[in-house]
């Protein structure tokens, strides 16, 4: 999928979170476009996830764009889960 069809997606489906695993090197040009994509259709209220073989030294550039979390291999899921559930949450009452 191309990031204009996740975003188009997004508005379709109305969804609250889109998680992206990239193991290839390229994620940095697809969160930006998908940070662009989602703030010029103003869908402020949809949670963006990194996962895969994220550099540490991109992760802070991934949550300037918006990104709440990074995950890589070993992440625990729990911390994952609460992580969705509170800033889907707090999106929510910000939104309301």
């Amino acid at each position: 999928l191309h990031v204009n069809e996740l975003v188009n997606i997004a508005i379709e489906e109305d969804v609250e979170v889109i998680g992206l695993s990239s193991s290839s090197g390229g994620h940095m040009p697809l969160f930006r476009k998908l940070a662009e994509g989602l703030k010029e259709n103003d869908l402020k209220d949809v949670v963006m996830l990194a996962g895969g073989l994220i550099p540490t030294r991109d992760v802070d550039k991934l949550l300037e764009l918006g990104v709440v979390g990074v995950f890589g291999p070993g992440s625990d899921i729990n911390e994952a889960i609460r992580l969705i559930s509170d800033s889907v949450a707090q999106l929510k009452e910000r939104t309301a």
